[in-house]
């Protein structure tokens, strides 16, 4: 006989009451008397995550009526060839050998293989990891000499003065779904990033080979400036940005936005730079988003060009008007990213294992003082 499935449902009782059309499950069986198990939830890694652990141990719950797993872990969203396949009696794995630096997707699920019954259940949702063992850096900026023009157009005579640091992206991290469906908002209009945004899957393509992404960051005693250039966007769009994700209050930064109300000039949050304006969206401790969104950012000022043939973005920060705020010597958690919007493609970003999710993984910065005068120049070996 054909094996066909059926749904049980078992009504949710409160007390002594029964509420008609609310279950608190359902599970599902073949003629046989064999439950299908249900779809694992996915514990550690997290999606949307970095390891410099190339031997990560994948965890997941137990899943409703699983007496083994299986697990798959690949290079690509796709999972045809998988690095990882193994079928297991426990909901953990730990790889004996270790993985490749490379952006990876893994997935488990539940099998039903108690005696008589081989029912595999349906898969878990797929979690995006990042496994690098590039070395990790924070950035100090460098102590202004020259005060560059927000044009964005990068001169040289402007910033030599900077630290310089690489910050291309091992992937690069795309704004798609696991289909390869690309999404049609982009990371500035959804700032909240709703429950339905969560299944996005950022992948590595096998094109293009990315050109150096190269930040640009000096400080005087109350403006932090910053720029980006990036020779990999050289289709001029309204839709480019830079992204910027910041905890300063307090300082130093507690790792978490720590305010529990809105509508503070010195809120902690991010910023966006487009090609029109500036916004800040300021985030409370929860992680809890402030509406609406302040455009243009006060004590902010940003600017995008391609003068140069690809695009290059310069900003300034206040730190005493803007809501980012510090002085020399101050230590900042900060996260950043450049987003091409042609391409759908995040080219650039620093930490290299952070997320434009928020709250955000952020790395430090030092704002330098003013008896800092040597340039500093951080070129990491990257993932390719």
């Amino acid at each position: 006989m054909k094996t066909s499935r059926y749904f049980i449902l078992v009504p949710l009782i409160f007390g002594m009451f029964i509420i008609p059309g609310t279950f608190s499950r359902s599970a599902s069986a073949n003629p046989s008397g064999c439950l299908i198990p249900d779809a694992p939830v996915l514990l550690s890694p997290p999606g949307y995550s970095g390891s410099s652990d190339n031997t990560p141990a994948f965890d997941w719950q137990d899943a409703l009526n699983a007496s083994s797993y299986q697990i798959q872990v690949d290079d690509d969203f796709d999972f045809l060839s998988p690095e990882i396949d193994e079928h297991l009696a426990v909901s953990t794995f730990t790889p004996s050998n270790p993985l490749a630096d490379s952006n990876y997707f893994w997935k488990a699920r539940g099998i039903n293989d108690t005696p008589g019954c081989n029912e595999p259940g349906p898969w878990s949702e797929i979690y995006h990891l990042l496994i690098t063992t590039a070395p990790t850096y924070n950035i100090s900026s460098n102590w202004m000499s020259t005060p560059p023009l927000i044009n964005g157009q990068i001169l040289g005579s402007e910033w030599t003065d900077a630290a310089t640091f690489n910050i291309t992206s091992p992937g690069p991290l795309l704004n798609m779904l696991p289909t390869g469906e690309t999404l049609s908002w982009l990371p500035s209009d959804r700032l909240e990033f709703e429950a339905e945004t969560q299944s996005v899957v950022p992948f590595s393509p096998t094109t293009p080979e990315y050109l150096p992404v190269t930040l640009y960051i000096k400080n005087s005693g109350s403006v932090l400036y910053m720029a980006i250039d990036n020779p990999n966007d050289s289709i001029n769009s309204p839709f480019d940005q830079m992204g910027i994700y910041f905890d300063d209050n307090p300082l130093p930064s507690d790792g978490q936005w720590s305010l529990t109300t809105c509508g503070n000039a010195d809120g902690e949050g991010n910023f966006y730079i487009l090609a029109s304006v500036t916004q800040f969206r300021e985030w409370v401790s929860g992680a809890v988003i402030c509406d609406p969104v302040v455009s243009p950012a006060p004590g902010v000022n940003g600017k995008l060009g391609y003068g140069s043939g690809h695009l290059q973005i310069e900003a300034a920060f206040n730190l005493q008007t803007s809501a980012l705020r510090g002085a020399p010597g101050d230590v900042i958690n900060i996260y950043f990213w450049i987003f091409d919007a042609d391409n759908q493609a995040f080219d650039g970003k620093w930490p290299l294992t952070g997320y434009y999710r928020d709250p955000s993984t952020f790395g430090s910065l030092t704002l330098a003082e003013s008896t800092q005068v040597s340039l500093k120049t951080f070129l990491p070996l990257l993932i390719r």
